[in-house]
């Protein structure tokens, strides 16, 4: 790749065996290689200290860098990357011609002493295939992370991944608005968002490639065209392509709100939901999502109920609705 220089060491040959001590830079990152092959088989040892994780995505093609690159600088949370550190020691001993996974063995720490990104040396392995990540913890003033991960059949189709994950206190400012808006299944309902504020708590966990994780959401603000809606009190379900809202408790558009219901992402493009909604609608409300195209207007005068069954997709969804009317209460058109 580009991104290494300065190749330095001594590399013997003796017709297709090779005795090799080397050491060489990526970008600032020093790695050491030492070991042989001989008769097609290879016992080679791998080393480096304070190899810089930034400098190994250096290494991937220009176009999959440009892809990561984007992702980190998108988002401050996930910016976190360049700032961490890795030094490991990789063992390789088998045949050349027909390299076996299984031989590779990797046994390394995680650590960064720089902010936003400090945290205690995490250590990890790869042996038979299977990689161990011991308990990640990170804290600093946005939020607090707990994780372990553990990876069976790592270069198998069917390599499977058990951990946990979990996220508390997370400042919903570091989420970056374009970035959802990006994202085909959310575009229209982030269509009006400028800015999310307040804290979140997300307990997650992977069993065999089967996800769960839990939200609870608490005094969490939308900021949306010079209006703020607010979800007081709830909690977010997700089971793989399911997500599951139980008890949103919410002001939007000045009235308040309560959700309840199931999304689909099994078709990546077209999401499918089923929701049960009760609120009590205002004039705010009935001005900017009726009234706007309408050509005569509604207006609406005291104590009205709504309860409604929301089912569909976007591009076809169904409604049926129930709407009561307190003693003086009216609909006017």
């Amino acid at each position: 790749p580009q991104a290494v220089s300065n190749i330095f060491g001594e590399l013997n040959l003796d017709n297709q065996d090779i005795n090799m001590d080397l050491y060489a830079l990526i970008n600032k990152s020093k790695v050491t290689i030492e070991g042989k092959i001989k008769d097609s088989d290879a016992n080679i040892l791998v080393s480096t200290k304070d190899f810089r994780i930034i400098d190994g995505i250096s290494t991937l093609p220009i176009e999959l860098q440009k892809n990561i690159l984007t992702i980190l600088n998108s988002n401050e949370f996930i910016n976190l990357i360049p700032a961490i550190n890795t030094h490991f020691t990789a063992k390789y001993k088998g045949s050349i011609e027909k390299i076996s996974p299984e031989n590779l063995e990797v046994y390394g720490s995680l650590y960064s002493n720089l902010k936003p990104a400090e945290f205690k040396k995490v250590n990890y392995e790869l042996v038979n295939s299977t990689l161990k990540i011991s308990p990640v913890r990170l804290k600093n003033k946005d939020f607090h992370i707990d994780a372990t991960a553990t990876v069976s059949n790592l270069f198998d189709e069917k390599a499977s991944l058990t951990g946990v994950f979990n996220l508390r206190d997370f400042n919903l400012n570091l989420i970056n608005v374009k970035t959802l808006k990006n994202i085909k299944a959310l575009k229209p309902l982030c269509a009006n968002l400028e800015n999310l504020s307040g804290k979140i708590n997300i307990i997650s966990s992977i069993q065999n490639n089967d996800f769960t994780a839990n939200c609870s959401l608490q005094n969490v603000k939308i900021h949306e065209n010079k209006r703020i809606h607010e979800i007081l009190s709830g909690k977010v379900q997700l089971k793989n392509n399911l997500i599951l809202a139980d008890s949103i408790n919410a002001r939007i558009f000045d009235m308040p709100v309560l959700l309840n219901g199931r999304v689909s992402l099994s078709n990546k493009n077209v999401p499918t939901f089923h929701l049960w909604l009760n609120t009590k609608p205002t004039q705010d409300f009935v001005n900017t999502c009726f009234n706007q195209k309408a050509l005569y207007p509604i207006k609406i005068k005291g104590d009205i109920t709504l309860n409604a069954e929301i089912s569909g997709t976007p591009q076809d969804t169904n409604i049926k609705s129930n709407l009561m009317l307190d003693k003086d209460s009216s609909i006017y058109y």
